[in-house]
């Protein structure tokens, strides 16, 4: 779970670099994306210290169970 939780990280930044490379960013949006990247890691921070304290199939049925209700979520604002 760590693995991929650095995984988005890194590629979200190498995506956001080559977005910036090929001036598809002006700089008020990548701010905001920069802002964005903060509430992500300290999710991920969070994260850490539940899975720390769980056991790690319980806290994959939880993860799963969450991911799922944000596709719902998701799924019922675009229908």
């Amino acid at each position: 779970m760590q693995a991929l939780g650095r995984h988005f990280t890194v590629s979200t930044l190498v995506l956001t670099l080559v977005w910036w490379s090929g001036n598809a960013f002006a700089l008020p949006l990548a701010t905001l994306s920069l802002f964005a990247i903060v509430p992500a890691l300290i999710g991920l921070m969070i994260g850490q210290r539940v899975r720390a304290r769980m056991a790690v199939a319980r806290f994959r049925l939880w993860l799963f169970v969450g991911l799922l209700l944000g596709l719902h979520l998701g799924w019922q604002n675009l229908v």
